[in-house]
């Protein structure tokens, strides 16, 4: 087995140790069975068939939905893109995220001796 230890910098002064697994041993460590890999690409290789249907459906589903709700929103009676309206959208979509970052960067100023910091920015 095959294990990589690196220093890597914490972003705190202080080196930071971890393990590197890939592969096989990754499938290894985290099963404890060896040929669990091999069992990996047996599944692969024999189950997305039974979900060739499905998957197609549902991405087809979601393709339309998408398309629908794009012509709805940025095309004109026509068919044709209207264009203004979706660059509008774009800046009004970039001012949305411009302010979540300045949002980020004050909650990141204001915690930032604490190790962990989770934010969640609802649009």
């Amino acid at each position: 087995m095959v294990i990589v230890m690196e220093k890597k910098e914490s972003g705190r002064g202080k080196p930071k140790m971890y393990q590197e697994l890939a592969r096989k041993y990754f499938w290894e460590k985290l099963t404890g069975d060896e040929d669990f890999y091999i069992k990996i690409i047996e599944y692969m290789g024999v189950m997305p068939e039974q979900y060739v249907v499905d998957y197609r459906e549902s991405y087809n589903r979601a393709t339309n939905r998408l398309v629908r709700e794009f012509s709805n929103s940025f095309c004109k009676e026509d068919g044709s893109i209207d264009w203004e309206k979706l660059l509008e959208f774009r800046g009004e979509l970039l001012n949305i995220i411009e302010n979540g970052r300045r949002k980020i960067g004050v909650i990141f100023e204001n915690f930032r001796k604490v190790d962990v910091v989770i934010c969640t920015i609802h649009m």
